[in-house]
């Protein structure tokens, strides 16, 4: 089975045509913002894809579409595409302000255990990044159970000068904290949700409960 082929993009009317391909079996991905790979559900990454096990391989051989090029021949193959879940909320503060710039991570569970979830080759859709607004969304999403988790962290900055001007800066984390779904502190305790195919669900906020936060002395 051939590892790699060109890329195209589509033409207006959803159809595509990639020549001088050698002969071979191929799968066939189209990534599309919003849309789920048949990827995504196995939790494949890209090193995976370098060397497959046998399971992997026939997990993948019933997800995804294939065609073979015989040589001198034209193929063709259709591929359906289905519309991914998305997310979408606020990151307050529980005195009501926006918590802008912080990532926004998506945990699945895995056996026992939640776990963060890996984007396929293809995408980069389990995390976000709040605006200034402190608002998030993500989308292309399969339809499953989650956990949201908020990477509060806060960098402290050290701005060097001389006697003829600014020469750089420097930089270390004050402090970094998690804060998941339902706006608990452990994971543990978090609030897990589900979504199903093409939902778009909005208004899934977390208010970090900055008040709860104290300084130790060192």
């Amino acid at each position: 089975m051939s590892t790699s082929a060109p890329a195209v993009q589509t033409f207006p009317d959803g159809s595509f045509s990639i020549p001088h391909v050698a002969p071979g079996s191929y799968y066939v991905i189209a990534p599309v913002p919003g849309y789920v790979s048949p990827l995504t559900s196995l939790g494949v990454s890209a090193p995976d894809l370098q060397k497959p096990d046998d399971t992997l391989k026939e997990k993948i051989a019933k997800a995804v579409p294939r065609v073979t090029v015989q040589a001198n021949l034209p193929a063709a193959i259709d591929v359906t595409l289905e519309r991914g879940a998305a997310i979408s909320g606020m990151v307050i503060f529980d005195d009501g302000s926006a918590a802008s710039g912080l990532e926004v991570h998506l945990l699945v569970r895995k056996k026992d255990e939640w776990v963060p979830m890996r984007s396929g080759p293809f995408e980069a859709y389990s995390l976000a990044r709040t605006d200034d607004r402190g608002a998030y969304r993500i989308s292309g999403l399969p339809a499953q159970e989650y956990l949201i988790e908020v990477d509060f962290s806060l960098s402290q900055m050290t701005y060097e000068f001389d006697g003829h001007g600014y020469t750089g800066t420097s930089s270390s984390v004050g402090y970094s904290v998690l804060i998941y779904s339902g706006g608990r502190w452990r994971k543990r305790d978090a609030v897990p949700f589900s979504l199903v195919p093409g939902e778009d669900r909005a208004g899934a906020d977390i208010q970090i409960p900055l008040s709860q936060l104290h300084t130790v002395p060192a």
